[in-house]
């Protein structure tokens, strides 16, 4: 093999080819160097003839070392009276002989070794390489996994592979033995209760034997699940549930852990919408922020009403001033809200009075006794409007101060 390998790596014959010459070879010696010299002798024969090659060599040199030397005569053309010669020799001598013939005809060592070099011999020799590093990287692989081939087989020798052929006999036996059962019942049950069976032969259509089929397996089951069927199904219901009961059960700590996970990016996302929304910023700033958005006129009082006092810097006036709303002033008092939701602005020590307050000021006024108003040392009888816009122009004085 060796032998054989190195010359593949040199030679325009691959190493497929060489082996097959020594294969032949071998019935005839036992000795590697007779083996050697018979594969040279076929490659040097080969690159005579490239058309028989090694092949038709190495079956050539058979022939002759059995004492036949026609092949060699045939197939390379060499003359007989050499050949018949050397055939009637004994294999030790037949080997020199041959060898000297070769070298005088030109069928010499220089021949292969010039014919490797050629562009054909270089291309067969790199197919040839690769062909063996291919080969012998299979055959390392099977060499480093040797060992554990060697237990592979152990165990398949041993008691354990032993239990599972008994096993896979018995599964396989109870399969086809299920397998055929259930199809003599199936069988059975049709020829009984359909094929042989007078009533179903005299339904007059197909459809009212379709339903007479279907009727007669619905009566089938329930006589079943009468009979101990309803049990089975509660028993696999409850094996099913408690299966599944006891795997949430362990699955506990992870849905925990998945619920809290989720409540994360739930508030997440919310604080998320809440920072980038605007929603906090409409909270927290001031109302020349808020002004700035586009609201409607009930929107931005609605607004006024509810941030407005001492949340913002001048209070309600400020806020509805920094959103385009004047409310009116009543500095001067305001005889009757003309209607609900009317806007006013009021000033320190004023007083709204009730709607019922109001009515009993208007009546004690309309009748005998007028009310009567001190402001800043001045009094006032209120008779009458001039009365009125009297004290308004004191009220206006005293709180433009």
């Amino acid at each position: 093999m060796n032998f054989v390998s190195s010359r593949a790596d040199v030679s325009q014959f691959t190493l497929d080819e060489f082996l097959d010459a020594g294969k032949s070879f071998i019935p005839t010696t036992k000795d590697n160097k007779q083996l050697e010299k018979m594969v040279n002798l076929a490659e040097r024969l080969g690159a005579l003839d490239p058309e028989q090659g090694i092949t038709g060599a190495s079956y050539a040199l058979k022939e002759l070392f059995s004492g036949d030397g026609l092949s060699l005569v045939e197939r390379f053309e060499l003359p007989r009276s050499a050949i018949n010669q050397i055939k009637k020799l004994p294999i030790k001598d037949q080997l020199v002989q041959l060898d000297k013939f070769l070298n005088k005809i030109g069928a010499t060592n220089e021949l292969i070794d010039a014919q490797s070099k050629t562009a054909m011999g270089q291309w067969r020799t790199a197919i040839g390489g690769v062909n063996r590093a291919f080969r012998e990287m299979g055959t390392d692989a099977l060499t480093s996994i040797k060992p554990m081939l060697a237990e592979f087989n152990n165990w398949i020798k041993g008691p354990q592979f032993t239990a599972l052929k008994t096993w896979g006999v018995d599964a396989f036996s109870g399969l086809v033995e299920g397998a055929v059962k259930s199809v003599r019942e199936a069988t059975s049950y049709i020829q009984s209760h359909f094929i042989n069976n007078p009533k179903f032969q005299k339904l007059p259509d197909i459809s009212s034997k379709i339903k007479f089929v279907f009727d007669d397996l619905m009566q089938n089951f329930r006589d079943w699940y009468s009979g101990g069927g309803a049990n089975k199904i509660k028993t696999m219901a409850s094996n099913i549930v408690d299966t599944l009961g006891m795997a949430l059960k362990a699955s506990r700590p992870l849905l925990e852990a998945a619920t809290e996970i989720g409540r994360k990016v739930g508030a997440s996302i919310l604080e998320g919408i809440w920072s980038n929304s605007g929603i906090e910023e409409f909270f927290s700033i001031d109302m020349k922020s808020v002004a700035n958005r586009k609201l409607t006129g009930t929107d931005m009082m609605q607004i006024a009403a509810e941030y407005g006092g001492d949340k913002t810097p001048g209070g309600v006036k400020a806020g509805m001033v920094a959103m385009g709303v004047t409310p009116k002033g009543h500095s001067g008092g305001l005889d009757r809200v003309p209607y609900s939701g009317y806007t006013a602005r009021l000033h320190q020590d004023e007083m709204v009075l009730t709607s019922q307050e109001a009515r009993d000021y208007r009546e004690s006024s309309n009748g005998k006794s007028a009310p009567t108003i001190m402001i800043t040392g001045n009094t006032f009888n209120v008779r009458k409007d001039s009365d009125i816009e009297a004290i308004a122009g004191v009220l206006a004085a005293r709180l433009a101060m």
